[in-house]
């Protein structure tokens, strides 16, 4: 599963709702790339995690952010093999 964080989410889907264009979230990794259609009717669970602040190495601080996951099995696009790492 991937992280999602809620204020990403939002602001993907309130542009695609605005501009009449459909909202994905695409996420490489070591395993593949991966990528979601991403509506408000999903079936999300989200969750506070206290988690870095930002995904630079170089600043340590953490901060509470609401999160959910997405599961890889149901990504609506999968290039395994070929990810960033």
């Amino acid at each position: 599963m991937l992280l999602i964080e809620k204020a990403k989410f939002d602001v993907l889907v309130d542009n695609a709702e605005r501009t009449g264009f459909e909202a994905w979230y695409i996420n490489s990794t070591p395993m593949g790339i991966y990528g979601w259609k991403i509506t408000r009717e999903m079936d999300l669970t989200w969750e506070r995690r206290v988690l870095p602040e930002t995904s630079q190495f170089k600043d340590k601080g953490s901060v509470i952010k609401t999160v959910s996951y997405l599961k890889v099995i149901k990504a609506d696009f999968k290039k395994e093999g070929v990810g960033n790492g």
